[in-house]
């Protein structure tokens, strides 16, 4: 027999909760097992390794002794975490949700600012791009959604986690600026769609912008300190969408909000405009600087700032200063996209030896690294450090070159035997032990990438070192 009696019948009953029918015979006794009689405890433990859909089954009986044992995993799987659109049907269903007995178990909310497109008026002239007046807007208006959230914040008294998230990019659209207005012109591909739109987009800017600010200012008023996570995801990818966020006036309103003064995480993905000020990295370095909670920090600013990473700037130094220097906070995660080291700031080498206790993450994208930073200095500090996942694109090395993978790959030939043309043959033994030998470098957006154990990253970085030893790679002078 494959299965015990005892797990024949446990089966059973997890196919039969109400026991009809199910018993085994042991000691002239007829024992009857079914899930129903199991406690509470070993419910609940069973019921933590069920998928969501398989919690709902179970949850779709309506039996009280099951519904007691699962129904804190089953609130749980569908109530923790809430997703939100600004429109009024999804701000209600939210609502309800707080105003039930499962608002206690939400601890992220996450809101998705939504576009909607309004057929432009009578008349208007839609044969070119920027003609016309906006047709896609923000899905509510910024005073309702004022009202609804501050309510809603203020209901979930559990909660942790707030990410505001950019909308999503809507089909058949391109990636053009005009003043207060974004004009999404045509793909080629989409053309079909386009033509059954009858008109180009054009988003309402300002709309946006506005539901954005007040979505800040609900936070800054209602949302109590306990809050251990905050994220603005989504607004760096491309240039439509960084201009929905306003970058300066962001980060000097996050460094007036109580409620993130006490995180664990905060991820930001706007853009910075560090190119040419250092007004948003000052006011995120005021948003954190007295944080001894702290533990993840993302940083990604925008389009605009990506496309100059490689111009001097020293935009970045205040949070260099901050994490280099006796931060109040020893950082896990540290994610930088955009950065451009300084050359008054304490270095990258630094900075991990300031958190190598705890750093196990450390992720650049995009970094123009500036003496008086050296390689060596900085490969040599990932070498001792505990961290295990180290990601590096688009690494700029003392304004002359890109730090990328590459190696060295060889060949042996096969031998062949050749013959002197003449009277007398002989050997040729020249022909034997050639390789080719092949020098492969790979993309500069392919991520030097050493992840998953410690002894990657002190392998992979140790040998950066050496290359630099060795004179293989040109380290600053």
């Amino acid at each position: 027999m494959a299965l015990s009696n005892d797990r024949e019948h446990f089966l059973d009953a997890m196919m039969n909760p109400d026991g009809d029918d199910v018993g085994i015979a042991r000691s002239s006794t007829l024992v009857t097992y079914s899930l129903c009689d199991l406690p509470n405890e070993l419910l609940g433990m069973i019921a933590g390794h069920l998928e969501k859909k398989d919690l709902q089954k179970l949850q779709d009986l309506k039996n009280r002794s099951i519904h007691g044992g699962i129904d804190h995993v089953w609130a749980e799987a569908n109530f923790a975490h809430q997703v939100c659109k600004t429109t009024e049907d999804s701000i209600q269903r939210l609502g309800l949700v707080i105003r039930s007995r499962f608002a206690k178990r939400v601890r992220t909310i996450e809101i998705v600012s939504h576009l909607e497109c309004r057929a432009p008026p009578a008349g208007q002239s839609t044969a070119g791009c920027g003609e016309g007046l906006p047709c896609m807007e923000a899905g509510l208006d910024a005073k309702v959604l004022l009202m609804s959230l501050g309510s809603i914040f203020t209901g979930a008294t559990n909660l942790q986690n707030i990410i505001l998230r950019a909308p999503s990019r809507p089909r058949g659209v391109g990636d053009v600026i005009l003043s207060n207005r974004i004009l999404l012109n045509d793909l080629p591909q989409d053309l079909d769609f386009l033509q059954s739109q009858g008109h180009y987009h054009i988003i309402d800017r300002s709309s946006l912008c506005e539901l954005f600010a007040h979505m800040i200012y609900t936070i800054s008023q209602v949302v109590p300190p306990t809050l251990k996570e905050f994220s603005i995801l989504g607004y760096s990818d491309q240039e439509w969408r960084s201009a929905l966020a306003p970058g300066d006036y962001l980060s000097k309103t996050l460094a007036h909000i109580p409620a993130l003064r006490n995180l664990t995480t905060l991820d930001l993905e706007f853009e910075m405009s560090t190119f040419y000020s250092d007004i948003s990295i000052t006011s995120i370095v005021e948003t954190i600087k007295d944080n001894a909670h702290l533990q993840v920090l993302k940083l990604r600013t925008g389009p605009r700032s990506i496309d100059r990473f490689t111009r001097p700037s020293e935009a970045w130094a205040p949070l260099l200063t901050l994490l280099g220097t006796s931060p109040p906070f020893s950082l896990q995660t540290l994610e930088l996209d955009g950065l451009a080291t300084s050359t008054v700031a304490p270095s990258l080498s630094t900075i991990i030896d300031t958190h190598a206790p705890t750093l196990n993450r450390l992720v650049l994208a995009h970094t123009n690294f500036r003496l008086p930073n050296s390689v060596r200095a900085l490969f040599l500090s990932l070498s001792e450090s505990a961290v295990s996942h180290f990601s590096s694109t688009w690494f700029f090395l003392h304004d002359r070159s890109f730090l990328h993978n590459s190696r060295l790959r060889y060949t042996k030939r096969l031998d062949e035997v050749l013959l002197w043309e003449g009277d007398l043959l002989q050997l040729d033994l020249a022909y034997e032990g050639w390789v080719d030998i092949d020098w492969q470098a790979s993309d500069l957006d392919r991520a030097i990438l050493w992840d998953g154990i410690d002894v990657l990253v002190k392998e992979g970085a140790s040998g950066v070192v050496e290359q630099v030893d060795c004179g293989s790679l040109r380290d600053a002078s």
